[in-house]
């Protein structure tokens, strides 16, 4: 929630901002449960680190590489 909260900043994003909102919440509550199935398979905090920033970092950019209606990319 905190991520899609900062888009507060940007004027651009502040109409989009529930939708905003929503797609954070979900996006980190799939990263959550993907780590939490590694985590219970793989008794390991490294493994469990590197699973979480893996697809965290695979979701943000799936989600920064989606077009705009405007045609802008992020």
């Amino acid at each position: 929630m905190l991520d899609g909260l900062t888009a507060w900043f940007t004027s651009d994003a502040r109409p989009l901002l529930t939708g905003l909102l929503i797609g954070s919440a979900v996006r980190g509550t799939v990263a959550g449960l993907i780590c939490g199935l590694v985590a219970r398979q793989l008794p390991s905090l490294a493994w469990g680190v590197a699973t979480g920033a893996a697809f965290g970092l695979l979701f943000a950019y799936l989600v920064a590489a989606m077009p705009s209606a405007t045609g802008k990319h992020y």
